[in-house]
């Protein structure tokens, strides 16, 4: 019985239901104002504290990879810290880039 309750279950289930799976599950405004984005937490080692700033979607996406929400965050608002277009005329470009 149990097994073609879920075999039913799932005939029910369309693509509707099964957006945003495989999507980086995202973090709340309250979480994202608590972190503390100039320190590494637990299982940080080695964060760069200045990353330098991706130049397409593929860079972006080997910085990120498959990091938590919480070090992805991180690691983009570091990049945005050190490509500040008041550093200078080139950073702008990067950042505008990124």
């Amino acid at each position: 019985d149990e097994e073609e309750e879920a075999e039913e279950e799932e005939k029910d289930i369309d693509d509707d239901d099964r957006q945003g799976e495989g999507c980086p599950q995202l973090l709340t405004m309250v979480e994202a104002a608590a972190l503390d984005l100039m320190k590494n937490g637990k299982g940080e080692d080695g964060l760069p504290f200045a990353p330098d700033c991706p130049r397409n979607a593929r860079a972006v996406a080997d910085m990120i990879g498959d990091r938590p929400a919480k070090i992805a965050l991180k690691l983009v608002q570091r990049v945005r810290a050190c490509t500040s277009a008041a550093l200078g005329a080139d950073k702008r470009a990067k950042l505008k880039a990124f």
